[in-house]
């Protein structure tokens, strides 16, 4: 990796860590600056505002996301199979990102170009699940992924309040979810 972009990313890593405990509102460019351990002025010849950093960290993770999931999902066969690996994957990445949470909860809702950042990922993860239905021959599969992703979701924010912070009870819930999907109640 050369030496700007190894920057970019430690930049980048320490921008996680501060917007994902202190907030994006909270957070400060300078107080980043010296999480990563360089000058304020540094952080500026990389990003030129804290919303363009901000945007580049969650671009980087929904690119690690999408990656992620796709690699989870190399090899494993059947539909209930396939959404059990997805959202067991969606929710142990909250689990283990659960001391960075105020990096989904506090954003930039006013950066038009987060929103595009957050519409491409959405598009993404609907269009994995979406194939993943389509191979069991579901019927109206935007609205079915969508429901999907809605029920996992709500997991999520359980982990979120502490309510679920064991990964046996997760991967119990991410089986559970996914039969429910598949064959209701």
């Amino acid at each position: 990796m050369p030496k700007a972009q190894a920057k970019r990313h430690h930049l980048m890593d320490a921008a996680l860590q501060h917007f994902g405990t202190t907030g994006f509102h909270e957070s400060k460019m300078d107080e980043i600056a010296a999480a990563a351990g360089v000058a304020k002025g540094t952080i500026y010849l990389y990003f030129p505002n804290k919303e363009t950093l901000y945007r580049s960290v969650m671009a980087r993770e929904f690119e690690r996301f999408i990656s992620e999931v796709q690699v989870k999902l190399i090899g494993v066969t059947g539909m209930v199979e396939q959404l059990r690996t997805i959202a067991e994957y969606q929710l142990m990445y909250y689990y283990h990102q659960v001391k960075y949470k105020q990096l989904f909860f506090q954003s930039p809702h006013n950066d038009p170009l987060m929103w595009v950042e957050l519409e491409s990922f959405m598009k993404q993860f609907v269009s994995i699940i979406g194939d993943v239905l389509v191979s069991g021959d579901v019927k109206d599969v935007p609205i079915k992924a969508l429901a999907f992703m809605g029920m996992v979701d709500q997991f999520k924010m359980m982990i979120f309040a502490g309510q679920m912070n064991d990964e046996i009870v997760i991967r119990d819930t991410a089986d559970k979810v996914s039969y429910l999907f598949v064959n209701g109640c």
